[in-house]
């Protein structure tokens, strides 16, 4: 089994069907939105869909079924509020939760509550000024930081993984 899909599964008491169930929701996952974003390809085209803000929610509203059926986007929103909600809570979880095993702090919970006050606190401060969250869509983070973010580290902490597991079965 892979061996991130294990670390994720400490929890359970089960680990091999708990690392299953944690590569099919991915991979089920991973699947919707691939089928997602072809349907939003070949219903608008990369041209259209390239200067839409969310896609699949425009998508949504250009849906009409014998001009019967209109507007699933009343049935969306709440999904989608639902994934992006539940989303934001294994974030946070795995955060306060890292942290805790980390700095040695045994109380995650609290640890969870001061970074959502923070979080909070940082959403409702930049949506009075609209400054902040230019930062986000810069060129120098779009080119660089997010590929060494999502590519580079996770290779690197691979790599440094693998040879510890070389070293150790050498010893």
């Amino acid at each position: 089994m892979l061996r991130s899909s294990s670390c994720c599964s400490f929890f359970a008491e089960n680990k091999r069907t708990a690392s299953r169930g944690i590569l099919w929701g991915t991979a089920v996952s991973a699947c919707w939105g691939l089928l997602a974003t072809f349907a939003m390809l070949a219903v608008t085209g990369p041209d259209m869909a390239a200067k839409l803000v969310v896609p699949v929610y425009s998508l949504t509203k250009m849906i009409s079924i014998l001009n019967f059926i209109q507007n699933i986007d009343v049935f969306y929103i709440p999904l989608w509020l639902l994934g992006a909600f539940i989303k934001l809570a294994i974030g946070l979880f795995i955060l306060s939760y890292g942290l805790a095993e980390w700095s040695g702090y045994r109380h995650w919970k609290r640890i969870a509550g001061a970074l959502t006050v923070a979080w909070l606190g940082y959403v409702l401060y930049s949506a009075q000024i609209v400054q902040l969250s230019f930062p986000f869509r810069s060129a120098w983070l779009t080119d660089v930081f997010y590929p060494a973010l999502y590519i580079a580290i996770p290779l690197l902490l691979w790599i440094v993984g693998s040879l510890r597991k070389r070293r150790q079965a050498l010893d």
